[in-house]
């Protein structure tokens, strides 16, 4: 299979995106020269006329200012990740290509050995047979390595494709509402068209206007919410199918119980089952409801706290390391708060400088919406936070779908310049966890996702590809990483997998806490287990006494 090169022109696109950047700041010259003309004062019936006329024009030229800067930033945005996806799908293209041409070599000669050796068994020659066995050895060895080298190359190309397209969204979702808003209305053209006409028809076309607009605006309105309310449907249908797939076994279980009750329980059977069942059906309804609100919700802009990146380093001791890393998860946790989303993309330099990868740290939910309840708190609307119950929901029962939580969290790697082929490793408490666990079993991530950190997510159920890095963190008593099916999903472990299950560091009955998760962390050091120590050796490049931090923040519209 062949690998085409990515269509597209990095400089085109930055250049566009310069020349309306441009036009937005001589919209904005213009705009305040106009306000000028009408900040006079005792002036004549003409001067006024010019005045109010100026007024007007600078009012429509300040609100087709957003069109131009918005989609100018957007672009030269785009214009980056396009450049590095092109780099990085070609040299991806390139591999593959020599990678397949060895192994088409290789191949060849495989089937020649085993074709030849075939030949000397015939002949009774067991001698040349046993030698062109174990170059038969030797040729089918390379050629399963190669195959994996191809896939390898395949998948950093899709990976590629995947990151432009991620890129394209998030200009998409900047540049579409700053034209929505400054789009043209029935009644403004027709008002316009009215405002053109000379003397008597002027004031017939003032009483067709009231006439008629009002009426083609509410069937346009009319229109605009029966689409929409198929479109939800839809929308919710496709929801429902994916929650059914994805609710965990224990469930099933209990619907079968209340089946049960209902068909051999008698009355009293009939009554609780049917309980049963009605209790499990609203809460499905309603969570699929709260995932179509979330989903449909547009990708707020991710824009960097601190304007150049901070110097940080970590810790010596690598069960210090991961105590630290709970410890700056909590700090998001307490910056966003429920208003907004902040995440922590840190590049990890070497001594010398030099990029050797990043480390990206999640917040878990703090803004429960109309879950309130469960932790204590009152019922509300949607706060601004991402790291929301409706995204939560999102990851757990939808993972073929993208939050606006996870949608963030992609704009902000790639703003932070994350590259496609770069080494990233995820870290993150609770629902920070649940989605980076989440971003390195999806098949089309567009990053090059090598580690995970998780404390107290359910992460056990989802299939992490074995050459990802997996450290997690589980305390006894912790509801949350047993949200995936406490019998179905029990703690995972594997060749590239460990899961630390252990007591709070103290007596709590809170033991769902990023900072004990952290007192929690500090005991690796001191585990004898050589998984963990592999594990922890995998993920030690994504540490160092060199790194720069970058905060960045969003929140939904209220």
């Amino acid at each position: 299979m062949s690998l085409a090169t990515l269509p597209g022109d990095p400089d085109a696109v930055a250049a566009a995106g310069s020349g309306y950047e441009h036009i937005a700041e001589a919209i904005a010259r213009s705009v305040a020269r106009l306000r000028e003309v009408t900040d006079g004062s005792g002036r004549g019936h003409t001067v006024t006329a010019l005045a109010e006329r100026a007024e007007g024009v600078a009012d429509k030229l300040g609100r087709a200012k957003p069109r131009y800067s918005t989609t100018g930033s957007a672009l030269r945005t785009y214009a980056v990740a396009l450049r590095e996806a092109q780099r990085s799908a070609a040299g991806a293209a390139s591999e593959q290509s020599s990678r397949q041409g060895s192994l088409n070599t290789h191949r060849y000669r495989l089937e020649n050995l085993i074709d030849e050796r075939q030949t000397a068994i015939m002949a009774g020659d067991a001698q040349h047979a046993d030698e062109l066995r174990d170059r038969i050895a030797y040729e089918t060895h390379r050629v399963n390595e190669l195959d994996g080298e191809v896939r390898e190359a395949e998948q950093a190309y899709h990976r590629a494709v995947e990151y432009r397209d991620a890129a394209a969204r998030t200009a998409i979702e900047a540049i579409s509402p700053v034209l929505e808003d400054l789009k043209d209305t029935f009644g403004s053209v027709f008002h316009a068209w009215v405002d053109s006409l000379p003397g008597f028809l002027q004031q017939i076309g003032r009483w067709v206007e009231a006439i008629l607009v009002p009426l083609i605006t509410a069937i346009q309105e009319a229109i605009a919410t029966i689409v929409s309310r198929i479109g939800y449907l839809i929308t919710f249908v496709s929801l429902l199918v994916q929650v059914l797939q994805h609710l965990p076994p224990e469930m099933w279980l209990v619907l079968l119980a209340g089946v049960g009750l209902i068909l051999f329980g008698g009355v009293v059977g009939v009554v609780l089952g049917s309980l049963i069942i009605g209790v499990l059906g609203a809460v499905v309804l309603l969570l699929t409801q709260s995932l179509a609100a979330d989903l449909n919700q547009p990708t707020p802009v991710m824009t960097p706290v601190n304007k150049t990146p901070v110097s940080r380093e970590s810790a010596e001791g690598r069960g210090d390391r991961y105590a630290q890393v709970m410890s700056d998860d909590n700090d998001l946790d307490e910056l966003g708060g429920a208003d907004m989303t902040v995440v922590e993309v840190i590049e990890v330099l070497d001594e010398n400088g030099n990029r050797i990868g990043w480390r990206v740290i999640l917040p878990s939910t703090q803004d429960w919406q109309e879950a309130g309840p469960i932790v204590g708190n009152d019922p509300t609307g949607d706060k601004g936070a991402m790291n929301d119950w409706g995204s939560n929901l999102a990851l757990m029962l939808t993972p073929e779908q993208q939050a606006a939580y996870e949608r963030a969290v992609i704009q902000a790697m790639q703003k932070a310049g994350v590259g496609p082929d770069d080494p990233v490793m995820l870290c993150g408490f609770s629902q920070g966890g649940i989605l980076a666990g989440k971003m390195a079993a999806d098949p089309n991530s567009p990053f090059n996702i090598q580690a995970v950190f998780a404390a107290g997510a359910s992460i056990d159920g989802m299939k992490i590809p074995d050459d990802v890095a997996v450290l997690s963190l589980q305390h006894t008593g912790d509801v949350v990483p047993m949200l995936d099916g406490p019998l179905s999903n029990s703690s995972h472990r594997g060749d590239n997998w460990y899961t630390y299950y252990e007591d709070p560091p103290v007596a709590t009955d809170q033991p769902h806490n990023a900072l004990l998760y952290g007192d929690t962390a500090r005991k690796l050091d001191g585990l004898g287990d050589p998984l963990v120590r592999e594990i922890m050796e995998e993920q030690d490049m994504f540490f160092s006494q060199n790194e720069r931090s970058t905060l960045y923040s969003g929140a939904e519209p209220r």
